[in-house]
């Protein structure tokens, strides 16, 4: 009776690893259909260290890899068995001895087992350097000569990379990741991709390890490993994936950069919801005899349940102030690239007055002997000294402003819509004054509202860094940013448009996602826009949201007055 009762339970909420396939209209060849009607199966091999790409959790098994199969599985009707093997060296022998066909990972272009073939590559991602929580953040990796750096033995691709980029890294072989290693102290840091290193933290080292930041220029491209002796289910397989669109794609890969935790907890509330529409069942029956008991165990469970609840909804606050400090890691190295802009110019300004005055004092233009030569020098060092004494004044005004945008407001105050936007032009405007781009200020409207203003300052300046990198990516003609305040019924505006061509629709409703980004893969971090949609809606009761203009992005945010 149990048995039948779970077995309805797991049909009716459909927790198979494959279900039935919705047939696509793949164009295949009479010989690749004859393979697929003679290869019932296809054997995908795979062990415990494949995580996050195969993961086995109390005999349910996910992953990326695993979502991307049961897309394959979806769009071609293809039947996958996995295969759990010990180590490396079984996995090359069930390759040779045809046990297994398929890899569930492998690099798409520097694929080191010569009995694979890679299919058509499926995602990318970048290769990360992670370190102890409380080492200082670095502004140049160039700052890992002679350090030690954990490589898996198993990931000579990793190695090879991490050698081009900075060859003078002393590399130490592990076996795994290395992150206990790093943990211990026996080296600096440890390499491998985001994927990887992000799961492991999340489940193995929450709070005691970070990722420092991306390693290189380059991102991981993965692929599907397909057996040397295969190469009609290469093909297969090859077709299948460019029926895969890059929004399927996207929509995996993110899903395993933060909600995997969610998903553990809703396979807990499952069993749960199970275990007490069972005791539900056992009580319709046994109604008149164990009553009480059913009711103390109901009680229980939701006392219990109530308490899990209220600690994933710490754990994803700590989470959220996690990926905050992150975000404020990242926008140091800009807010000193920022701060460098802003001094270049009155440093040249003193440097080439004090020239000016070596220059006019080594031509004697000033008679020392009389009264009127002596006063007209007298005057001519007044008013050098008091230009130089400006540009320093502007210097200290700098760091000021730089300084108060890094210390925390506690608490909200009442501040000008206008005071925050007016503080991010400040620390920005001589760069983009440098670079040609036109700033348009039209307030509409000077209402006072209660802001964390620090907060306010960091949105604007993310969206209109945003938009300096999209000018120099796209080389946009005259870039324009314009900065509107508008005062509409019982609602604040704040519009900010360019004219940098705007962003794709079919992944406009991703730029908000955590670890997304359009930048160029070297310069973009994904935590920008994530961060400062939450600082509005969060901590402001807001709403920031983004759409395309005629020749430009424009974003908006309202604040309900």
């Amino acid at each position: 009776m149990i048995k039948i009762i779970v077995y309805l339970l797991l049909s009716v909420l459909n927790l198979n690893l494959f279900a039935k396939p919705i047939l696509y209209d793949i164009n295949l060849t009479s010989k690749e259909k004859q393979f697929l009607e003679t290869k019932k199966v296809i054997n995908v091999c795979y062990s415990k260290r494949s995580a996050p790409f195969v993961i086995e959790d109390r005999g349910k098994i996910t992953g990326i890899s695993i979502d991307f199969l049961e897309l394959v599985s979806k769009k071609s009707g293809i039947k996958f068995e996995m295969v759990k093997v010990k180590n490396i060296e079984e996995k090359r022998e069930y390759l040779q001895k045809g046990k297994c066909d398929l890899l569930p990972l492998v690099s798409t272009y520097l694929n080191q087992d010569p009995s694979v073939i890679a299919t058509k590559e499926l995602g990318r991602d970048n290769i990360v350097l992670v370190t102890k929580i409380d080492e200082p953040y670095l502004l140049d990796f160039s700052e890992l000569k002679n350090k030690k750096i954990a490589v898996d033995r198993d990931l000579l691709n990793i190695k090879k990379y991490l050698q081009e980029f900075y060859p003078t890294v002393e590399i130490i072989p592990t076996q795994g990741l290395g992150l206990k290693e790093v943990l211990k102290g026996k080296v600096y840091g440890a390499v491998a991709s985001s994927f990887k290193m992000s799961n492991r933290i999340m489940y193995k080292f929450p709070h005691k390890l970070k990722i420092m930041g991306i390693v290189g220029d380059r991102k991981g491209r993965g692929s599907l490993g397909v057996n040397i002796k295969e190469p009609t289910l290469l093909t297969i397989l090859n077709k299948i994936i460019d029926k895969i669109s890059i929004i399927e794609r996207r929509k995996i890969l993110n899903s395993w950069y933060s909600v995997k935790v969610e998903k553990g907890i809703n396979y807990w509330f499952v069993l749960k919801t199970v275990g007490i529409l069972f005791i539900l069942l056992i009580g319709i029956i046994l109604i008149h005899l164990k009553q009480r008991k059913l009711n103390k165990k109901i009680k229980k469970l939701n006392f219990e349940l109530e308490e899990r609840v209220n600690y994933e909804v710490e754990k994803n606050r700590e989470k959220d102030i996690h990926l905050f400090r992150q975000s404020r890691l990242a926008q140091m190295g800009e807010l000193l690239s920022m701060i460098a802009h802003q001094w270049r110019h009155p440093l040249a300004l003193i440097n080439g007055t004090i020239l000016v005055m070596e220059l006019d004092l080594m031509k004697r233009k000033f008679n020392l002997e009389n009264r009127e030569g002596r006063e007209q020098l007298f005057n001519y060092l007044n008013n050098k000294f008091n230009e130089m004494g400006g540009y320093v004044q502007f210097l200290s005004k700098t760091m000021t402003d730089f300084t108060t945008f890094y210390q925390p407001n506690k608490t909200k105050e009442m501040i000008s819509i206008n005071s925050p936007i007016e503080d991010a032009l400040s620390m920005i405007s001589t760069m983009l004054r440098t670079d040609g781009i036109q700033i348009i200020t039209n307030y509409q409207t000077n209402k006072s509202l209660y802001l964390h203003k620090n907060e306010i300052t960091q949105v604007i300046l993310n969206i209109l860094k945003n938009s300096h990198d999209n000018f120099k990516e796209q080389k946009t003609l005259n870039p324009k940013i314009e900065i509107s305040t508008i005062k509409k019924d019982n609602k604040i505006f704040i519009q900010i448009s360019d004219n940098g061509g705007g962003i794709d629709k079919d992944i406009l409703e991703n730029i908000f996602d955590p670890y997304f980004s359009t930048k160029d893969e070297k310069n973009g971090t994904g935590l920008g826009l994530y961060m400062s949609k939450m600082i509005i809606e969060e901590h402001h009761n807001g709403q920031l949201k983004a759409t395309n203009k005629k020749h430009g992005m424009c974003f908006n945010i309202n604040f309900i007055n």
